[in-house]
């Protein structure tokens, strides 16, 4: 499986150039280019229980399809093809089953308690209106605001916080399965000559999976154009 989503993140990059390649070959003036982002709100506010501290973060290639030409100003259509790593974490779950009750370690509860990880790697398409203002020769400021589809995968693992032992036993790990995430997007991007910087809020939906199926996050990014 590993194999197979490396061979699709190489076709997404190469898919990238070719597509927007031609997208902007009559627009000349259209930024196009790489960014990198981390997600900041999980990472600072979730409490990850016996897990380590991890980041969420982005990576993929934008460029954008100019709709209307104002005199100082742009309306466009981004297109963005990202990869995407989500995560949430469920510390403290409660585990009812039969406890071994003559462990020198049982604690007198009739539960485990375990410590659960899910992260989600995803590959998505983004089609998101934004207005552009030029606000000298070198600055630019983009507000966008619009959805992005894709397809990835689920996966999990787990660890016992305490020391009781079911007669049952109990798994450590866990597998994956597919998801399609949709996902809206708001936020702004500041463009200094061949850099910019993209902070946005993110309101994601996970089809096809029934753990948890609504993440809110905020990414802040940084990247260049070509």
């Amino acid at each position: 499986m590993k194999t197979n989503f490396s061979k699709l993140i190489v076709l997404f990059i190469l898919s990238f150039f070719t597509i927007s390649n031609c997208i902007v070959f009559s627009q000349s003036n259209i930024k196009k280019g790489f960014k990198f982002g981390l997600e900041l709100k999980d990472y600072l506010t979730e409490n990850t229980g016996s897990f380590n501290k991890s980041f969420g973060f982005t990576f993929g290639g934008f460029t954008a399809i100019k709709l209307y030409s104002f005199s100082k100003s742009d309306l466009l259509l981004r297109t963005e093809f990202s990869f995407v790593k989500l995560q949430y974490h469920n510390p403290g779950n409660k585990i009812y089953t039969a406890i071994d009750t003559l462990d020198v370690n049982w604690n007198g509860l009739n539960y485990l308690v375990i410590d659960e990880k899910h992260w989600f790697n995803t590959l998505e398409l983004g089609l998101i209106p934004e207005y552009q203002l030029q606000l000298n020769e070198n600055i630019s400021l983009e507000l966008f605001l619009g959805p992005s589809l894709g397809i990835g995968t689920a996966n999990s693992d787990s660890k016992q916080s305490d020391h009781n032992h079911s007669i049952f036993g109990v798994e450590s790990g866990g597998g994956f399965s597919l998801v399609y995430p949709t996902s809206l997007n708001f936020g702004l991007s500041l463009y200094f000559n061949q850099i910019v910087f993209d902070v946005r809020y993110r309101y994601t939906k996970l089809n096809n999976y029934s753990r948890k199926t609504d993440f809110t996050n905020v990414y802040a990014q940084i990247g260049i154009t070509l």
